[in-house]
């Protein structure tokens, strides 16, 4: 793609993944996939690709919204390839995991703990590199990380964390954690 495309872009891509996100949000969800997807097909050709998996994994839960299933499911595991080849650097690389946990549920998959375990171990090592006020914070004010965590204490109701805060190369007890899962924090 010419470079004076990729100039084009530039100022209207977030607009148009936010309002994608957005019609997702108000169930206008055919709107939400033609914007995510158009966002994504930009993002791809023209770079940088950091916020290609959030646009990734809510263009995933907006498929499972229309019941395609195998494509939210193939596109969610494709925001998670990328946030691994990008060394998870992303503002909220939790919300990945987390979505990719909602997806599988809507699928009926039993094996999508180790998605939110992931997404708990993502919080906590955030946690662990500030003060212990705010790492409280930042689990009982951020609303993303709030939700993650009470879905973690429905599984684990003695709110025990020793699961998710183990080595991120540990495998899960009685399952096996995928290998994109093992990129050290």
């Amino acid at each position: 793609m010419p470079w004076r495309c990729k100039r084009y872009y530039g100022p209207y891509l977030d607009s148009l993944v936010k309002r994608g996100v957005l019609r997702l949000r108000c169930d206008l969800v055919r709107d939400a996939v033609a914007d995510l997807r158009s966002a994504a097909a930009i993002i791809s050709a023209t770079g940088p690709r950091l916020s290609l998996p959030d646009t990734l994994t809510y263009l995933a839960l907006a498929y499972a919204k229309l019941g395609e299933t195998q494509r939210a499911i193939e596109t969610s595991e494709e925001a998670i390839r990328i946030l691994a080849e990008m060394n998870f650097a992303n503002h909220q690389p939790q919300r990945i995991f987390w979505h990719h946990y909602l997806i599988l549920g809507m699928a009926g998959h039993e094996s999508r703990l180790a998605y939110l375990e992931r997404a708990v171990q993502l919080i906590e090592a955030q946690a662990a590199t500030l003060s212990p006020a705010q790492g409280r914070r930042l689990r009982r004010e951020v609303p993303l990380n709030r939700e993650i965590l009470e879905a973690w204490h429905a599984h684990r109701p003695t709110g025990d964390l020793a699961l998710a805060s183990r080595p991120a190369s540990a495998p899960a007890a009685g399952g096996h954690v995928p290998a994109q899962f093992t990129a050290q924090l």
